[in-house]
C-alpha cells in the first residue's frame, strides 16, 4: 500500500503532473482515499497495472511541488538575511504612524 497524501498536496501535484481527468481520479483513489489499485481502476475497466503510470505521474508532480516549495523558502530566507530585515521592521521612507 502506498503512503496517503493530503487532498491539497494531491491537487498541487495533479496540476503539475498534467494528467487526464480519469487518470487523476484513479490516482486520487489510491493516494488520497487509500483504495487498492484494483478498486481504483474497476470503474474504468482498466487492469491494475494501468494505475501505475498515473500514480507515478502524480508522485513525480508532488516531488516537484515539494522541491519548488523548499527552493522558495530558501530564497525567501536568503533575501531576508541579505537585507537584514524581518517583517516587523519599518522602512525608512515610510511616514510615521499618526498619533491618536
Amino acid at each position: 500500500m502506498r503512503k496517503q497524501i493530503t487532498s491539497p498536496e494531491f491537487a498541487a501535484a495533479a496540476e503539475i503532473a498534467k494528467v487526464s481527468a480519469d487518470r487523476v481520479a484513479v490516482a486520487r483513489s489510491v493516494l488520497v482515499e487509500g483504495k487498492t489499485y484494483s478498486q481504483a481502476v474497476k470503474p474504468y475497466g482498466w487492469t491494475r497495472q494501468a494505475a501505475y503510470a498515473p500514480i507515478r505521474s502524480i508522485e513525480d508532480g508532488l516531488a516537484r511541488f515539494h522541491a519548488a516549495r523548499k527552493a522558495e523558502a530558501a530564497e525567501l530566507e536568503r533575501l531576508r538575511t541579505c537585507t537584514g530585515s524581518d517583517q516587523t521592521e519599518t522602512h525608512a521612507n515610510e511616514p510615521p504612524a499618526p498619533a491618536n
